[in-house]
C-alpha cells in the first residue's frame, strides 16, 4: 500500500513538472514572437498561438481561464517590462501608460482565446480554423476600435515579413491578423486530429 502511494504521488510530482515545463515551451514561442525585442522572429507569431489553442482546446471552462490566465500574464509581463532598448526611444509618459494597461492585456487575451473556442465547438475542424480566425480578429478589431486597453494586434507582430504583410494594404492590420491567427488555429486542428489518429500519444495531452 506504501509503494502504491509512493508511485502515484511519484507520477503526481513528474506529471506537474511536464505541465509547468510545457507552458513554459509555450510562453518562450510566444515572447520570441512578441514585438520589440532581440530574439523577436515572425514565426514565433505564426505558430505560437497553436499551441495554447490545444492545449486549451476541449476544457472545462475554469480550467481553461486558469490556463489561458497564466499564459497570457506571463507573455504580456514579459512584453510590457521596458528593457534597454524600448527605455532609448520610449517617452516616459508612454512606459508609465504601458505599465498602467499591462494587467488588463491579459484579460483581452483570455477572453480572445475561450471565446475563440468555444463560439466555434459546434464546427468541424476545417471550418473551426476559420471560425476561430473570424471571433479572434472580431475581438481584436473591436479593441483597435476603442482603443482599450491598447490596439495590440496579433499582425503586427508580422512586422519583420514583408511577404506575408502585403495584404496589409488591401485589408489592413485585421487582414493580417487574420491570415496569423487562421495559421495557428489550421496548426491547432491537425494536431488535435494527428493525436486522435494515434491513440497512443494521447498521453502527451493529458499531461498538458
Amino acid at each position: 500500500m506504501g509503494d502504491l502511494m509512493n508511485r502515484s504521488l511519484g507520477s503526481g510530482r513528474g506529471s506537474r513538472s511536464r505541465q509547468v515545463l510545457g507552458l513554459a515551451v509555450v510562453i518562450l514561442v510566444l515572447c520570441i514572437g512578441s514585438p520589440n525585442r532581440i530574439l523577436h522572429h515572425y514565426l514565433a507569431a505564426l505558430v505560437g498561438l497553436a499551441p495554447v489553442f490545444w492545449i486549451c482546446w476541449d476544457r472545462p471552462f475554469w480550467q481553461q481561464v486558469r490556463i489561458a490566465f497564466v499564459i497570457w500574464f506571463c507573455f504580456c509581463a514579459y512584453v510590457f517590462t521596458p528593457d534597454l532598448l524600448s527605455v532609448k526611444v520610449l517617452r516616459p509618459w508612454e512606459i508609465l501608460g504601458g505599465i498602467v494597461v499591462a494587467p488588463l492585456m491579459p484579460l483581452f487575451y483570455v477572453t480572445a482565446t475561450i471565446l475563440s473556442l468555444r463560439l466555434t465547438a459546434c464546427l468541424s475542424s476545417p471550418w473551426r480554423a476559420l471560425g476561430i480566425a473570424t471571433v479572434w480578429t472580431g475581438l481584436d478589431g473591436l479593441m483597435g476600435l476603442i482603443w482599450f486597453p491598447i490596439p495590440f494586434h496579433w499582425g503586427s507582430l508580422l512586422f519583420d515579413w514583408p511577404l506575408g504583410i502585403q495584404i496589409a494594404d488591401l485589408t489592413g492590420i485585421w487582414g493580417v491578423t487574420w491570415v496569423a491567427v487562421l495559421i495557428n488555429a489550421g496548426l491547432a486542428v491537425m494536431l488535435r486530429q494527428g493525436l486522435r489518429s494515434r491513440p497512443g500519444q494521447r498521453t502527451l495531452l493529458t499531461t498538458l
